[in-house]
């Protein structure tokens, strides 16, 4: 083993990959503990070792200056998840291994000095289909430590947490947890077209469905009806709708979104009804990954509706503190793409421990 080891995480969403990197001299990988360790009670999103940077896509591409310019800190890479839709169900592996072979040559960093990877990605639904890939990578690198989950499993260990419930809300949505026995939990995250509640595609869709309805019973266009058309190039909802459903996909329909908002800010109920529907229905879920034996007492929010709209937010609360008062609600204050990072610590560490 090299005097340092490099470990990779991966948060693949819809539309974009973001790549953080961690180095571990193999002393600190054996004596580490995990995030929210209660043994150390520090976080090694605070070791010195640790280069995930904590800043957000405009900042993080200046690595700070370190004594050891060999350390400095690698900066995070965004890029467009091109291909991953397709990939994540014909050949997965390859796909991930070519962005892991990218993010090293562009920082001069080799396969040789790499211990573990961990990939959060949507459509890896559960474990069984991520040990799958994390198989196929370890038969053409097998002296890395590959782990595979689907992106939402990223929220709880970038809280700096070991265990508690994810929730993610943006273009989807989904809530995840473990049992006691560390036994996978999900509620939800079926997509724009049967669930993703609270979503930004699911709000849209709903508005739809009232201003659709409305236009059927000939009254005039709202203003929730208006403030979607106006953020597109079509004339009517009936034109948007027909765009949407037929043209488009729910990346395409989260983008409208913030119609909905707007339209609530100016009073209209139904944008204000869709909203505080969208927000309970999602804490009910929640709730029912609870009593299905979810363990923590925390929720941690990641996703960029939740994150940016009170309103959702204060919906979800809401309902949420009247059906499961003893939870603690938090949101995440630094990109997901950090727990990947977190995890393959741990995973390294392991890995170490069992060859030592």
């Amino acid at each position: 083993m090299t005097e340092r080891r490099l470990v990779l995480g991966l948060d693949v969403g819809g539309t974009k990959t973001e790549t953080a990197a961690a180095t571990c001299r193999p002393d600190i990988v054996r004596a580490a503990q995990p995030l929210g360790s209660s043994e150390s009670g520090a976080s090694l999103a605070d070791s010195p070792e640790h280069l995930c940077p904590r800043s957000g896509p405009d900042e993080s591409t200046t690595p700070k200056p370190r004594s050891d310019e060999s350390d400095a800190a690698l900066p995070c890479s965004y890029d467009l998840s091109d291909g991953w839709a397709e990939a994540c169900w014909v050949d997965p592996a390859q796909w991930v291994q070519t962005r892991v072979d990218a993010y090293l040559a562009q920082h001069r960093r080799t396969w040789d000095e790499l211990a573990a990877v961990v990939v959060g990605a949507t459509g890896v639904e559960d474990h069984t289909r991520g040990a799958k890939i994390a198989e196929l990578l370890s038969r053409t690198h097998p002296d890395v430590a590959w782990r595979i989950v689907n992106d939402a499993e990223l929220i709880v260990p970038a809280a700096g947490a070991r265990e508690g419930i994810g929730v993610i809300c943006g273009t989807g949505s989904i809530v995840v947890s473990t049992t006691a026995d560390g036994d996978a939990l999900r509620v939800g995250g079926w997509g724009n077209l049967l669930g993703d509640e609270g979503s930004g595609a699911a709000l849209v869709r709903e508005a739809l469905k009232i201003t659709l309805r409305r236009d059927d019973e000939g009254e005039a266009p709202g203003v929730l009806a208006r403030a979607l058309v106006d953020m597109s190039d079509v004339a009517t909802i009936r034109d948007l709708a027909f765009d949407l459903c037929f043209q488009r996909g729910p990346t395409t329909w989260g983008e409208f979104a913030p119609a909905v908002f707007l339209a609530a800010e100016t009073g209209d109920a139904d944008a204000t009804r869709i909203i505080t529907q969208a927000g309970s229905d999602l804490a009910a879920q929640v709730a029912q990954i609870v009593r299905r034996g979810a363990v923590g007492g925390q929720v941690i929010l990641a996703g960029s509706v939740i994150l940016r709209q009170a309103g959702l937010r204060d919906a979800f609360t809401t309902t949420l503190s009247a059906q499961c008062p003893e939870l603690v609600v938090r949101c995440l204050e630094v990109p997901p793409v950090h727990g990947a990072v977190n995890l393959a610590i741990a995973l390294a560490r392991s890995r170490e421990n069992r060859s030592s």
